[in-house]
């Protein structure tokens, strides 16, 4: 399995706190079968820091990668970040000032919980018109989904990925997020499950539990989809596979 959304790098975000919680976290997603994870910590950088975090995170990227090698623990990372959507993030994305997957066309971006249905489709319409295909995390979350799931269909049909979050599967984030992950998932409308991991305790990269609920509900092409097959087509900078 690969993993598009783990916050595994220590020391930059509210993810990892120390290299020791790293490096758990590793072991914790290779034993539930997971091999390839991509490091997305919270980029939340306005025009004036984007440069200095983006370098801030390569460097935090480079330094988990050597321990991974030192400790002999053999999960491949890849380099990415989490990105929160202003107004200005589509134009520096553009000018190379924003991490993408795996240094692929793909870009994971997230909205303040409460942000409203038209900046989100207008921030998606001009990533994707700079080239870009805008990974949506966690949409679920949001409350313009809450108030309109008809959005979530739309985003599909315009060629952006639909990444929902372990948790909200699992019931972790609330009733609302939960109905909404299912409902999402009956209609075919996720291409990619992620952990959203931010320790080795609390919202682990632990795939085991969710593992076991995708194929009750869903059958195991389900879980192939959204864990491996299409996880790993970003990762390659290939297409998406539709449910």
């Amino acid at each position: 399995m690969t993993d598009i959304h783990n916050h595994i790098l220590y020391g930059v975000d509210d993810g990892s706190p120390s290299l020791g919680v790293s490096l758990e976290m590793a072991e914790l997603a290779l034993a539930s079968g997971v091999k390839t994870v991509v490091a997305t910590p919270h980029f939340r950088c306005r025009a004036d820091s984007a440069k200095a975090e983006c370098e801030k995170y390569a460097a935090a990227y480079a330094e988990l990668c050597k321990a991974l090698k030192k400790s002999q623990i053999p999960l491949r990372l890849l380099p990415g970040a989490e990105v929160l959507c202003f107004d200005e993030t589509p134009l520096l994305a553009s000018k190379g000032l924003i991490p993408t997957l795996a240094n692929s066309r793909y870009i994971l971006v997230e909205f303040f919980f409460d942000e409203s249905a038209d900046f989100i489709d207008t921030s998606l319409d001009r990533l994707y018109s700079y080239g870009f295909i805008p990974v949506i995390a966690h949409p679920e979350r949001y409350e313009a989904v809450w108030n309109n799931p008809e959005l979530v269909l739309r985003w599909f049909r315009s060629g952006y990925v639909i990444q929902v979050n372990k948790g909200s599967v699992l019931g972790r984030f609330g009733r609302r997020a939960e109905r909404r992950s299912h409902n999402m998932l009956d209609a075919g409308l996720v291409h990619i499950i992620a952990t959203d991991a931010h320790g080795s305790s609390e919202r682990t990269p632990d795939m085991t539990e969710l593992c076991g609920l995708i194929i009750d509900r869903y059958g195991e092409d389900c879980l192939r989809l959204v864990t491996s097959e299409n996880p790993g087509r970003l990762v390659r900078d290939l297409p998406m596979v539709p449910a």
